[in-house]
Order: C-alpha cells, then sequence, then structure tokens
C-alpha cells in the first residue's frame, strides 16, 4: 500500500491546483507496480490525445525476476489518462480514478481479469452528492479525493476509499457495487451476512491505524 501512496504523490506532484486555475504537466508514459511488486501496469497515453482521445494504452505484466509477461493489454476509457491506479496484488484487479486535467470526470474505474472493464462510476454514484461541502472545486476539477487513502481490501473482495473529512467507501471489486449502509440494509442475510460486514469495517479500522503510526514513525526517524 506504501507503494501506492507513494505513487499518488508523485502523481499529485505533477500538478498544481488553485481557486482560480490548475496547471497539469504533460505526461508520457508511467508504471504502476501491485503493493507486492508481482504485478506491473504499464500506462502510455496517446501524444495527440486531444485529436484521438480514448487511445490511452495500458499492458499489464506478470513481474517473474527480470522477466515482465504480458498478461493482456487494451486502451483505458480515459480520453487522456487516469490521474490515480491501483494493481491489485493477484493482478486480476486494477482500479483507475478520475481523467488527467479533469479530476472528478471518472472518478472510480475497476478493470478485471483480461482487462475486462467491471465498472464505471459518477461522484453521484459513489454517494458524495451530499458532501459537496468537502469537495473544493477549481476550473478544471472536483477534487473529490484529495488527500484519500486508498487501498484493497482482503482476499480482494473490496476497495476502500477514506476521504479527508473521514468518510469510508467501500466498492465490491467484482461488480462495482457500492457497499454503503443502504446497500446493506438490501443484502444482509442473503448476500453479506452482519459478521462479515462487520469484519470489513474492522479491517479498514485496523489498516487505517497501522498506517498512522507507520507514517508517525517515518517522521520521527
Amino acid at each position: 500500500m506504501f507503494a501506492h501512496i507513494a505513487v499518488g504523490i508523485c502523481l499529485l506532484s505533477l500538478f498544481s491546483s488553485s481557486s482560480f486555475a490548475d496547471q497539469w504537466r504533460r505526461i508520457s508514459k508511467f508504471e504502476f507496480a501491485s503493493e507486492n511488486k508481482q504485478h506491473l501496469l504499464k500506462i502510455e497515453p496517446h501524444e495527440r490525445w486531444v485529436d484521438k482521445p480514448g487511445h490511452c494504452l495500458a499492458t499489464l505484466y506478470r513481474v517473474d525476476g527480470e522477466e515482465h509477461i504480458e498478461l493482456w493489454s487494451r486502451f483505458l476509457i480515459n480520453n487522456h489518462a487516469p490521474v490515480r491506479v491501483f494493481v491489485s496484488n493477484s493482478g486480476d484487479f486494477v482500479v483507475t480514478m478520475d481523467e488527467w486535467h479533469r479530476v472528478g470526470k471518472l472518478p472510480f474505474v475497476i478493470y478485471g481479469p483480461k482487462g475486462k472493464l467491471i465498472c464505471v462510476h459518477s461522484t453521484d454514484s459513489l454517494g458524495l452528492r451530499d458532501d459537496i461541502e468537502h469537495i473544493k472545486r477549481t476550473v478544471s476539477s472536483y477534487w473529490w479525493n484529495e488527500n484519500s487513502i486508498n487501498f484493497f481490501g482482503p482476499k480482494e473482495e473490496v476497495f476502500y476509499i477514506r476521504l479527508h473529512w473521514g468518510k469510508i467507501l467501500l466498492l465490491k471489486l467484482s461488480n462495482g457495487d457500492l457497499m454503503d449502509d443502504d446497500w446493506y440494509e438490501l443484502s444482509k442475510g442473503w448476500s453479506i451476512t452482519e459478521e462479515k460486514w462487520n469484519s470489513l469495517h474492522d479491517f479498514a479500522k485496523r489498516h487505517l491505524i497501522k498506517l498512522e503510526n507507520a507514517t508517525s514513525q517515518a517522521s520521527d526517524e
């Protein structure tokens, strides 16, 4: 997970924002590794993406020592390129966030095995309609996930997003369902047990505490 956070910080350093304007730097290609380093996603935006939107090429590799074995390659649904990318340890799932130049567009997308498109969320379908007071707006973007913490859950069943105001989103990776309280009320007893529901939330709490402790130790060194 720490690799994911480092990548996010690196990407965020490629642009700056203010209340009046955003400045986005040109990008060519970049790579994202899974936490266990066993899978690598290479992303190559098209040089003339304005004229050829939808030609952002992503290729997933399994890493075997010095050898990279291609698993799949496809154009992402982004016109230019995503802003953040997360690769699961198994390589079965790739999560992308936002559109380069336009944070808030294509905010959450899931790709599954062989690069199959599983789900595309909007900020509304992520349940953020009532959270606008927490979200900064600029000329180009709607910074819904600014300073968020993102990680895969146990057995890669869910993906967690902890937003800066404390709200935690749970997304089911197999179909993209937003696993909020309303979802639970409709699903409990047949799709998910109370024990499982509680265990998913407990995992998030433990993982966030672990991260906070690691960050605190790193700052003291």
